[in-house]
């Protein structure tokens, strides 16, 4: 996932720093990650202090790709499965509190997020005559609450053949800690966009304009999100017909189903983990964790499925929704040059291109994707 394999030194594109009337700087920076990327953006910062920042928010990345790695056969993810039936492991404090929260947000989902679903995927590949059987089995091993955790540093998968996938909550993970990062060496105004679909907006301060964060779908735009120091995470699924089987099936932890309908889910809460595991749960079953959404909770959260676009009734002053108005099916593309067009490849959320006032964070991110254009077209002329 986001932070399996970064790294350590290269950056990917650096974009000049704006000068502004202050003195301070807006800093670009795109370091890849794990085949993706994280974009930062750094609002009103001496060049040399926002570079450190960055520096220390991948080094923070680089300690949580290696304390939740499931690569290989001393990653602590991997030895933890293998040890499934074995008995407690001892494991890094990351992958300790991050199984802890797992824990509590399948509680939160009603079990429609649920990190246990690595037996499900094991037995995709069963012939369908014997598919059904196995499933069933392998429900019997599925569920966080089989999870136990022994204070301060072991965990135990107590059955043999459990397993956890991270697959739904790591990057949100990885980014909340780069942003607590970033906000330890100063930072106030900044935007992480990370390549598998989750945004962290740190700021900007109260009296500067919000962050703009559009939603896409294929060449559409459902809306823009205004918001400040939230995170914010999409996910849409496919339906596997028609795409030649290159997608990883999508499974309903709770059932083993495979989801075949066309849904997407954004959710926005104040850290990114969050954001994620509710954007997991409301694409597996949008109206149950619509249903316990309505509850005192501090998500919000848009859905988009064959039956049109629903929000759940939060109120947060820091979050605004403005729906375009894009209708159920739509995939429908943009004009040529709008924001829609410029991101649409990126499958995730992307920063709005409409105009903004010199020295506000929306600025910076206007002169960021101006030159990100220039480039692009002095490439293609080439």
């Amino acid at each position: 996932m986001l932070v399996a394999a970064l790294a350590t030194a290269a950056v990917l594109a650096s974009f000049p720093c704006r000068a502004r009337g202050d003195g301070l700087r807006d800093v670009h920076e795109i370091h890849p990650v794990d085949g993706g990327r994280v974009e930062f953006t750094i609002v009103g910062m001496e060049a040399a202090e926002a570079h450190a920042a960055i520096r220390a928010a991948l080094g923070a990345a680089r300690g949580i790709a290696r304390d939740l790695s499931a690569q290989g056969p001393s990653g602590p993810l991997a030895r933890l499965n293998a040890a499934a039936g074995q008995g407690p492991v001892m494991v890094p404090p990351e992958l300790y509190r991050l199984l802890s929260f797992c824990r509590l947000m399948t509680r939160a989902t009603g079990g429609a997020f649920d990190v246990t679903f690595l037996p499900l995927l094991r037995v995709q590949a069963a012939p369908d005559g014997m598919r059904d059987a196995a499933v069933d089995e392998a429900l019997l091993r599925v569920g966080s609450e089989k999870i136990v955790l022994h204070h301060p540093d072991r965990v135990e998968l107590p059955e043999a053949g459990m397993g956890v996938d991270l697959a739904f909550v790591q990057e949100g993970y990885a980014m909340e800690r780069m942003a607590a990062a970033l906000r330890a060496h100063g930072v106030r105004t900044a935007l992480l966009e990370g390549s598998g679909g989750t945004v962290v907006a740190i700021g900007p301060p109260a009296g500067q304009p919000a962050f703009q964060v559009p939603i896409l779908r294929g060449y559409g735009t459902l809306g823009t999100l205004r918001l400040r120091d939230r995170a914010v995470s999409t996910l849409r699924v496919h339906p596997r017909a028609g795409d030649g089987g290159a997608r990883a099936p999508f499974l309903d932890p709770r059932s083993g189903r495979v989801l075949e309908a066309d849904r997407q889910a954004t959710a926005v809460a104040r850290d990114a983990a969050i954001a994620e595991a509710w954007a997991a749960a409301l694409v597996v079953d949008p109206d149950g964790a619509m249903a316990l959404l309505d509850e005192p909770r501090d998500v919000t959260a848009i859905v988009y499925d064959e039956h049109g676009q629903h929000r759940n009734r939060v109120e947060d002053p820091a979050v605004e929704w403005m729906p375009s108005g894009l209708q159920a099916g739509g995939d429908a593309a943009p004009s040529e040059g709008s924001a829609a067009s410029s991101k649409a490849g990126d499958g995730g959320q992307a920063v709005n291109d409409a105009p903004a006032a010199e020295g506000s964070p929306m600025g910076a991110l206007e002169e960021k994707d101006e030159r990100k254009g220039k480039a692009e077209g002095k490439g293609r002329e080439e």
